[in-house]
């Protein structure tokens, strides 16, 4: 059974995205880039959403700052090795043609649902030792 020409087309063009947008990452700091709108969540509502400062995160990342990209954005640092792997084991499935379930993957993808709700609602909860769940102001 070969794989599905449409979804072999769906990850090409998903690649080529990603490394279009990570090399612009990589080059221009998010900041100076006005092409990328600032979020349009914080610009309306004053609170920080689940993913405000992760461009700058990535960033900062690509550059070997990990400790800045940390402060900017813990929740996708500490993330992005399980969503890395989540990714490899959907390519792998996809060119191996075979579904691998893995016993605890639903309850995995549950966590990370219920992790995001409660990272929102800390970063926003104005107590000075949950400072280092936002963002820095630039």
């Amino acid at each position: 059974m070969r794989p599905d020409f449409n979804e072999y087309r769906l990850y090409v063009i998903i690649t080529l995205l990603s490394g279009a947008v990570l090399t612009v990452l990589y080059l221009k700091h998010p900041s100076e880039y006005r092409m990328i709108p600032p979020c349009p969540f914080h610009f309306l509502l004053g609170l920080y959403c689940p993913g405000c400062g992760t461009l700058r995160a990535i960033h900062y990342l690509l550059h070997g700052h990990i400790t800045t990209a940390f402060r900017y954005q813990p929740l996708a640092m500490l993330l992005f090795p399980v969503v890395i792997f989540l990714f490899g084991k959907r390519l792998y499935e996809f060119y191996r043609q075979k579904t691998v379930q893995l016993p605890f993957e639903v309850s995995v993808y549950w966590g990370i649902f219920f992790i995001i709700c409660i990272f929102f609602a800390a970063r926003n909860i104005p107590l000075d030792f949950l400072n280092w769940l936002r963002p820095p102001l630039e």
